[in-house]
């Protein structure tokens, strides 16, 4: 007998990116607890290759093309509609995911079964449709708000959110993704790095290759890989143009668009995984979800010192921590990893049991189905 049926809710579901795998571990852990969910993306859905559990349904709610963007969202706002009044029930709950435009529908239609989830600062994506003093109004009425860090729950309640109300669940990982992968030690050595090239990268992907080339003086058969889609070819002509000058051009390989089924073993395979956040609003209020599978891979991970990483991760223990804009300290402990692999390889098995302990997708959905089922918070009307 299923325990109960929520619904995750999101703008769009894309197999393999940051923000649909972490949905996906929620519903695939609430699936083996004994719930039924369904994941609805309202405009857009793509699933090649993705295999949700038994008890899993993934369905898209926008069932024709639209070319028009205006008509293409008001069409929308109406099949949402339509889905909130025929489809949910009133004891099943709703899981919003970031898609601030659908909040005000979840108020009008379902509001003491609505639950928002939050992992950026949301000052970085007002929505258009109304104004944004409504929005940051509605979410006093939510049931409850899930963030992804103690800094973006401080958000919420500086705004006057009861802080009973805000609950963080930490970034998640399913460990099952790294089920038989082994590490191939006849590879070449190579230090790795997922996420995309874009003009805006709020991962320092321009500090991690100035980084790159201060360590391959030193270690100079070792490459870089960077795994993830070209979203920006400008800004991947720039790099490509720092790293000829810089005699490294033929180190860096840019992969391009990889399957998410084969992500473990790049990151299994590497001698280091890095990430070299800079310090801005998004690193203060977010916290960065390749991170967990990072750790999971028990290969060494070297990270900059922003938002709440220090909630987690410390220097020499679990991580390597550096500076974050800083070439210098990134590099060096690039150098600390690759100068004495035994003591790197310490810290990485201690940072994988970090990600199982404190990162575990059973756990942390755990805690979330227990304040969504269990009506901790009565809305206010």
């Amino acid at each position: 007998m299923k325990k109960g049926k929520f619904y995750i809710l999101n703008w769009i579901f894309s197999y393999g990116s940051a923000s649909s795998n972490r949905l996906l571990a929620y519903a695939n852990s609430a699936a083996e607890k004994g719930y039924e969910v369904e994941i609805v993306a309202f405009l857009r859905i793509e699933l090649k290759n993705c295999q949700p559990r038994k008890g899993v349904t993934i369905r898209g709610l926008k069932p024709c093309q639209i070319k028009s963007k205006v008509i293409s969202k008001l069409f929308s706002f109406f099949t949402t509609i339509w889905f909130l009044l025929t489809v949910v029930k009133k004891e099943d709950r709703l899981l919003l995911y970031g898609s601030a435009e659908y909040l005000p529908f979840l108020i009008w239609f379902r509001r003491k079964q609505a639950f928002f989830e939050v992992t950026e600062c949301p000052d970085l994506f007002r929505p258009k449709t109304y104004p944004w003093k409504y929005y940051k109004r509605l979410w006093k009425r939510l049931n409850g708000i899930f963030v992804i860090s103690s800094n973006l729950k401080q958000y919420f309640v500086d705004y006057g959110v009861n802080p009973q109300r805000v609950h963080v669940i930490n970034m998640i990982v399913d460990s099952k993704r790294f089920d038989g992968v082994m590490h191939n030690a006849k590879v070449e050595k190579y230090v790795a790095y997922c996420g995309n090239i874009n003009r805006d990268s709020k991962d320092g992907v321009g500090d991690l290759i100035a980084s790159f080339v201060r360590y391959h003086e030193k270690f100079g058969d070792r490459k870089l890989y960077i795994i993830g889609p070209i979203v920006s070819k400008e800004q991947k002509v720039e790099y490509e143009e720092y790293l000829k000058l810089s005699n490294a051009l033929d180190y860096v390989i840019f992969t391009g668009s990889v399957s998410p089924s084969t992500i473990p073993q790049y990151f299994v395979d590497a001698e280091m995984l890095v990430l070299a956040r800079p310090d801005n609003i998004q690193a203060k209020y977010g916290f960065p979800t390749k991170l967990g599978e990072y750790l999971l891979s028990g290969r060494p991970v070297v990270l900059t010192d922003v938002g709440n990483i220090s909630d987690f991760l410390f220097d020499g223990k679990n991580a390597f921590i550096a500076e974050p804009g800083n070439i210098k300290s990134i590099s060096n402990k690039m150098i600390e990893v690759s100068n004495n692999p035994n003591n790197a390889n310490a810290i990485a098995f201690a940072g994988k049991e970090t990600a199982l302990n404190e990162f575990n997708s059973i756990k942390e959905t755990e805690k979330l189905l227990l304040i969504m089922f269990n009506k901790l918070y009565i809305c206010v009307l």
